[in-house]
């Protein structure tokens, strides 16, 4: 399952995202962060969807935790990459927020919270950028992902998604062989368990 904790983000950009959040705060904005690290089965499963029949989508988010779909929600395409800053190991590259009003999450990107004219997710882009020259807002791509913010660590676009899909590939193999591992330990308990009973 994806995370939340901001202990899940590389060191550097931890340090700055709590400096934004801070900052936003003492601005009227209430920010959630919604997502860090993400498991490379789940970035799949989230870029399947408005590509793929339900049944797939639906079958890859089981195998990772995440709740069914509809048909009206698998006509939406969520994400424009299956590689992503998301599934850097062992510290995720960026996070995913939203802006919270009345406790409640708003995804319309013309909110405006704190009365201020300037829409809520840009206000926090702008203040995420204006905290760190190292920190680069969703807002700002050519295809615009506003609730996203990630780590500019100096190399290409192209070259941090090789560096993040040669990771990703990592865990989910490690993933495998620590399920295999698990499965193997639970059968052994459970024929010693077996075992006992019988004497």
């Amino acid at each position: 399952m994806a995370s939340r904790d901001l202990d899940d983000l590389y060191p550097p950009l931890k340090k700055e995202a709590v400096k934004a959040l801070k900052i936003a705060k003492s601005r009227g904005l209430k920010i959630l962060v919604t997502n860090t690290w993400r498991a490379p089965g789940e970035q799949l499963a989230l870029w399947m969807q408005g590509r793929k029949s339900l049944d797939e989508v639906n079958r890859q988010r089981r195998l990772h935790s995440l709740p069914k779909i509809t048909e009206e929600e698998n006509k939406k395409v969520v994400t424009w990459t299956r590689t992503s800053y998301h599934n850097a190991w062992p510290k995720a590259m960026a996070f995913d927020f939203c802006v919270v009003k009345d406790k409640k999450a708003v995804w319309s990107i013309k909110v405006d919270v704190n009365e201020n004219d300037i829409p809520d997710y840009d206000e926090f882009g702008g203040i995420c950028k204006e905290v760190s020259t190292n920190l680069e807002y969703g807002g700002d791509f050519s295809t615009p992902d506003r609730c996203h913010v990630q780590w500019k660590n100096g190399l290409s676009i192209d070259q941090t998604k090789k560096v993040v899909k040669r990771q990703a590939s990592m865990v989910g193999n490690a993933m495998v062989e620590r399920k295999k591992v698990r499965g193997f330990k639970r059968l052994k308990n459970w024929i010693l368990s077996f075992k006992k009973r019988r004497t």
